[in-house]
């Protein structure tokens, strides 16, 4: 896929790729720790001739700028609505992973879509956690090895080798005062308000083995919060369902969009 570029408001320059040229636009967002690529594992599933993907790599990783600060949810979100506009669309899906996910809900509350897909999304009030837990992922702005070590949290079995190098190479594109600032953003979230905003069909999609964001969690932060929201939990899956299950999370958005 050919890297597309951007630039905001602010004067950062973000990249983007696209897959299909179909009539139905679809854009993923990625989280903590991850670029743009991390969808690339579902991608095959989606019939290029129907659909039309959009993958940003958000400010501070993958082939974007990384300022020296600004990576709030509010700032990601108008990064990804000044793209939106610059695509000249008017209505698409809405996919966010994690942080992505946080994202989406917020982008949801400002513009119309035609569906939202949300897979192990941050809650609009953030993650409560303990100081080992706040400590871990704070380690991964530090090192490789920190990195390495969220992406093995979020995984039901022991993720190979070269997987691992693979993930661990895309999330070293991430600047380390960038990760820092995100963490801060996605743990402490705070824009309940916005969601009583969001009327398009919600999907939230769970995993079997998550750790933080388990399935009741997310009903009472997420599902419950957006009006007729519904849930889906995806089996042998841990926070990473689109590259560890990638058939039955693809099938899952797949016939999401089907249906609505």
């Amino acid at each position: 896929m050919t890297i597309h570029f951007f630039t905001t408001d602010d004067g950062v320059k973000l990249a983007y790729r696209t897959f299909g040229r179909g009539p139905e636009q679809i854009l993923m967002l990625h989280g903590f720790n991850c670029t743009s690529r991390n969808f690339d594992w579902m991608l095959s599933f989606f019939a290029p001739d129907r659909y039309t993907v959009v993958l940003p790599d958000l400010r501070g990783g993958g082939a974007s700028d990384k300022p020296d600060t600004g990576y709030t949810l509010e700032r990601f979100g108008r990064d990804t609505l000044a793209l939106i506009r610059g695509l000249g669309w008017q209505q698409f899906s809405l996919v966010g992973h994690s942080t992505g996910g946080a994202i989406a809900q917020w982008i949801a509350a400002e513009v119309p879509l035609r569906t939202l897909i949300l897979l192990g999304p941050v809650p609009a009030t953030g993650v409560p956690m303990s100081p080992e837990g706040a400590a871990m992922f704070r380690a991964a702005a530090e090192s490789a090895e920190g990195r390495a070590a969220v992406w093995q949290m979020g995984w039901s079995t022991p993720i190979p080798a070269d997987l691992l190098d693979g993930l661990v190479s895309d999330s070293m594109t991430w600047r380390r005062e960038a990760m820092l600032e995100m963490f801060e953003a996605w743990s402490n979230a705070n824009f309940p308000e916005r969601l009583a905003h969001i009327h398009v069909p919600t999907l939230v999609v769970g995993a079997q083995h998550e750790p933080f964001l388990t399935a009741d969690f997310l009903h009472a932060n997420v599902v419950s919060q957006i009006s007729g929201a519904r849930f889906v939990e995806v089996p042998n899956s841990n926070h990473y369902m689109h590259i560890e299950q990638p058939a039955f999370t693809a099938g899952v958005v797949i016939g999401f969009l089907a249906a609505h």
